[in-house]
């Protein structure tokens, strides 16, 4: 934070006025740029109702696998990764839950997709199923798996 303040020109009280602790910024900043790549792939995506679904489940979270940046956060401080990234309802996750049950309404509007649960548990689930292969794997140090959770969001959606 102190370095950041110094990037800015201001005193680190002026920036935690701004931004809040750093763990806030960082889950502002993260947040705001996973809602921002979400929507991306969502204007790519293909198919209608489940397929559509999992095809932007499958988008989004392969660039977040590929991160280079998300790799080195969770490398260098685990335990705050962890805390910002899946805390439910927090600035990350609470942002992916309203994408995805946004997502899963749209096809339910265009008569593509009859969810069998609330939207919003659905998404709940489907974040998660993406974070346990996202960043639990990157912690043990095995490679993030996307196509196993595609497979097992698939499942979800039958």
């Amino acid at each position: 934070m102190q370095r950041l303040a110094t990037e800015l020109g201001v005193s680190r009280a002026t920036l935690h006025r701004w931004a809040g602790r750093r763990e806030q910024l960082l889950g502002n900043v993260i947040g705001a740029l996973a809602e921002e790549t979400f929507e991306h792939v969502k204007r790519d995506a293909t198919g209608r109702g489940a397929a559509r679904v999992v095809d932007v489940f499958e988008r989004h979270f392969a660039l977040i696998a590929k991160a280079p940046a998300m790799r080195r956060f969770l490398e260098e401080d685990a335990a705050a990764a962890l805390r910002i990234l899946t805390m439910r309802d927090g600035l990350v996750q609470g942002r992916l839950v309203r994408k995805h049950a946004e997502l899963l309404r749209e096809e339910a509007a265009r008569g593509a997709y009859t969810p069998r649960v609330d939207p919003d548990v659905l998404a709940y689930a489907i974040v998660r199923i993406g974070e346990a292969f996202l960043y639990n794997d990157a912690i043990i140090a095995l490679e993030p798996n996307v196509e196993q959770a595609c497979a097992v969001v698939r499942l979800l959606l039958d």
